[in-house]
Formats: structure tokens, sequence, C-alpha cells
């Protein structure tokens, strides 16, 4: 399931949570292992046992960039906002 154009999820047989963030990064060269300066759309996975913990790990990603408290409240405004629309979709 898609949250928002930066993160989905999935739910595994055993009820655990992957949580697929998606970034641009930079290209490595596999024989030097050196970035090539290349920007390349990478993913990271994350494993939660709990759909709280991996809201909650969002949550302090997305707050990690902001410079000033009402960024803050913002961003925990959208991502609210977010998790009511996955939410509702979902039946956890």
């Amino acid at each position: 399931m898609k949250i928002n154009k930066r993160y989905s999820a999935e739910r595994d047989l055993n009820g655990c949570w992957t949580l697929t963030e998606t970034y641009m990064g930079k290209e490595t060269d596999p024989k030097t292992r050196k970035t090539t300066g290349k920007l390349k759309k990478q993913k990271k996975h994350t494993y939660y046992g709990r759909f709280e913990f991996m809201c909650n790990a969002i949550l302090d990603r997305e707050i990690g960039d902001c410079k000033d408290i009402r960024d803050v409240r913002d961003k925990i405004r959208s991502v609210r906002k977010e998790f009511k629309l996955v939410l509702g979709e979902l039946k956890v």
C-alpha cells in the first residue's frame, strides 16, 4: 500500500510490516565502489512488528528534516492526514 510518494508498506503472512522508503541517491561504481555523481532512485527496506511502530518511524524521519517548530507542526499534520487515508483503506 502506498502511504505517500516517499513511503510504501506491505504486510507479510506473519503480520510483520515492511516499510519501503524510495529516495534519490548517488549511483556507485560497482568496481571501485565510489560514487559517480549521477542520481539514481534507491529503496531502503525496514521491518516492524506492529503498524504503530512503523508509523512512528515514518514520523521520526519526516520530522528530522524540519528546521523550525512550525515546520514540525505542519509535518505532523500532513503525516497524520496521510495515515488517516491509509487507515481508511486498511483494517489493522
